[in-house]
C-alpha cells in the first residue's frame, strides 16, 4: 500500500520552487496510483470550492499535465486542475497547481 499526499502550490510556482508556501490539502490511501486518482481528483475539487464556494460550485474541474516529478526533492508527481465554470460571467476559468508525495507503507 501507498499513501499519496496532496499539495497546492502557490499561484506562480511548480513543484520545485518555494516548497514551504505548498498546502497540504489531502491525502488518500491505494495500493497503485490509479486507484488512488478518483480520490485524488475529489479533494482537489473540493480543494478548489474552498477559494470562492459560490463562483466555483458550478463548473467542470479538468485534470491535464500528470507528469512525473523525475527531479524533485519531495514529489514523485504533478498535475493541473483547470476549472471552467458553467457561466464564464461568474468566475474566470482557473489553472490550479497540484503536486503528489508517494510515501510507501510496506
Amino acid at each position: 500500500m501507498n499513501r499519496y499526499v496532496i499539495y497546492r502550490c502557490p499561484e506562480g510556482c511548480d513543484c520545485h520552487q518555494k516548497l514551504k508556501e505548498h498546502e497540504l490539502i489531502g491525502a488518500t490511501i491505494a495500493e497503485t496510483l490509479e486507484e488512488a486518482l478518483p480520490e485524488i481528483y475529489e479533494q482537489v475539487r473540493l480543494d478548489i470550492l474552498t477559494f470562492q464556494p459560490e463562483e466555483y460550485s458550478q463548473g467542470v474541474v479538468d485534470f491535464e499535465l500528470f507528469d512525473t516529478e523525475e527531479h524533485s526533492r519531495k514529489y514523485q508527481y504533478s498535475f493541473e486542475a483547470i476549472f471552467t465554470p458553467e457561466n464564464i460571467m461568474h468566475a474566470p476559468s482557473n489553472g490550479f497547481v497540484y503536486a503528489l508525495q508517494e510515501i510507501s507503507m510496506d
